[in-house]
């Protein structure tokens, strides 16, 4: 029995003539207003048809590329006992987001945003030998993560679709290859979806480990900003990213604030860096074998905490913060000063401190790259991440006793985590790819590929049409028909709409004519061709986004 043509008037696609209100980015409003799917709560959707061929394209492009790597496939319940949380060290300090519950016994339970816990401990219960590694395991699966402010659609919600993989070596040598090998095959992910992404170096955050790396789609919409060199391949997020610094800071009148740390630098020899509005926080000692510490960069730059490795800053004012440190030489107690790089070289007679330089602050456009020999500068760019990478080490074996027989004895497992945002994507595609009448999603990713849309007086002929690009192996199941009542310049707006690559127009004059008019919905380019061209052409221009081999 044949499958039954597929046509717009049976298509569950409710779309809109107007977004709602709340809808303020382009994904957001275009996913609805296209039928791709609609709001159950705050933060939590249903996925349409359509979002779901979409989605269908997406996990088959990262189920190939994870096999051609090794990796297997598995799933993992989404509720987990809280008690692997605490073992591991993360439940403490999960926050809010985490979202705990109890069921009829009073157990504690989590919905899991990630598994780190549940993978090691299932893989903490098998391992025995070394000759069982490296093992390479995924999902593909539902996330939560009860967000304060849920919006932008499906780029930050409540519940989300995620790909997880998670690694195991028997060493950080093999453990590091294996890091190189998957952020290989992510490059491959999302070039086969057509989406330009920037790898940059990232922070581990409370996931831990190593080393990280992101991957982030450069459009306004993203939530990260980026520093992307423009001669070499740097890319880092602006939390750690590194800059050689060309120019220093200008000189300018010192506020009565400014003019406290100024004096202090003085008093301990550092006069030459007080030209400049500085500001300076003072971090306490934390434990009684730790010195306080004061920091200090030119104003015109930004402190970060996370590159001076500070978990918490004093909130006093810089006055303050001067009067402490001043009030800490007097009374003989160490000090350490840490001067931005910004501010050059230490100079020589420094007095009673420990001064260094280190890079504290953010990086700001213009900034010389960090690479060696690279005269690059960089640029900041608007980031969305799409994909994740932790080279986690045995941040989770040894809590969770990954352990296995090595010749030293029981080894804990070198492990990794690696993330790709599976229904984030699909927002993400339609954030990059639109304009003015609707989506226009990348080919591989895309519901369908060819769109026929024809007026009443020539159905039968659309219906030909139909079932000759129908059985082509490329278009099999990729066509859409629309035969509906409504006028031809309607069922074009629809096919616009929703995004579809390829639009075949057939008007009244068809009928016995040579030709037809097919419209490339990413160009804007619109191509006669005849009927006994169409199917070759088609064809022929699908096979340029056929997947290549990777061996």
């Amino acid at each position: 029995m044949s499958k039954p043509r597929l046509l717009v008037s049976a298509l569950f696609a409710p779309t809109l003539r107007e977004a709602p209100k709340d809808a303020i980015l382009p994904s957001h409003r275009l996913l609805l207003r296209a039928g791709y799917m609609r709001q159950c709560a705050a933060g939590i959707y249903s996925l349409l048809p359509l979002a779901v061929r979409s989605l269908d394209k997406i996990t088959a492009i990262i189920n190939e590329e994870m096999g051609a790597i090794g990796a297997q496939r598995l799933a993992m319940p989404c509720l987990t006992p809280a008690a692997l949380w605490k073992k591991s060290g993360r439940l403490d300090g999960a926050g809010e987001e985490l979202i705990q519950l109890k069921d009829r016994k009073k157990a504690d339970f989590v919905l899991g945003p990630t598994h780190e816990e549940v993978i090691t401990d299932l893989v903490a219960n098998m391992l025995t030998s070394h000759r069982q590694l490296p093992l390479l395991l995924y999902q593909l699966d539902r996330k939560f993560r009860d967000e304060a402010r849920p919006r932008s659609g499906l780029l930050r919600c409540r519940e989300f679709w995620m790909k997880d993989l998670y690694t195991f070596d028997a060493s950080v040598e093999g453990a590091r290859q294996t890091y190189a090998a998957v952020c290989g095959a992510y490059s491959r992910i999302f070039a086969r979806m057509g989406l330009p992404v920037v790898r940059a170096e990232a922070d581990t955050g409370n996931i831990g480990g190593e080393m990280s790396h992101e991957y982030h789609l450069a459009t306004a919409a993203g939530d990260d900003h980026v520093a992307v060199c423009s001669k070499c391949s740097y890319a880092a997020n602006l939390e750690i990213a590194r800059s050689r610094v060309t120019a220093p800071p200008t000189s300018a009148p010192l506020e009565h604030s400014d003019a406290a740390i100024a004096g202090l630098l003085r008093d301990v020899g550092l006069g030459e860096m007080s030209k400049c509005i500085l500001h300076a926080t003072l971090v306490e000692a934390s434990t009684p074998t730790s010195t306080p510490t004061l920091f200090v960069w030119p104003a015109s730059r930004t402190f970060s905490p996370l590159k001076a490795k500070c978990a918490t800053l004093s909130n006093t004012p810089q006055e303050d913060a001067a009067s402490r440190a001043k009030a800490l030489l007097a009374s003989g107690a160490p000090l350490s000063i840490v001067l931005d790089q910004s501010l050059g070289e230490v100079p020589r007679g420094v007095r009673t401190v420990t001064v260094t330089t280190s890079d504290v602050t953010e990086i700001i456009e213009g900034d010389g790259c960090p690479c060696p020999g690279c005269q690059g500068t960089l640029t900041l760019k608007r980031g969305l991440e799409l994909g994740h990478a932790f080279l986690l080490r045995q941040r989770y074996s040894v809590p969770m006793g990954a352990m296995f027989a090595g010749d030293n004895g029981l080894q804990p497992a070198e492990m990794g985590c690696y993330g790709i945002g599976v229904s984030r994507l699909l927002a993400a595609a339609a954030e990059a790819f639109h304009d003015d009448r609707g989506l226009a999603l990348p080919l591989p990713i895309s519901p369908v590929r060819v769109s026929i849309v024809a007026q009443t007086a020539v159905t039968g002929l659309a219906e030909e049409t139909y079932d000759r690009l129908n059985a082509l192996p490329s278009l099999r199941g990729e066509v859409l028909l629309d035969t509906s009542e409504r006028s031809l310049g309607e069922k074009m707006k629809m096919s616009e709409l929703l995004g579809v690559p390829y639009m075949i127009v057939l008007g009244s004059r068809a009928v016995g004519a040579s030709d037809l008019e097919v419209h490339v919905r990413a160009t804007g380019a619109k191509v006669r061709l005849t009927h006994t061209q169409l199917a070759d052409t088609i064809d022929a221009r699908l096979a340029e986004f056929e997947p290549k081999s990777t061996v």
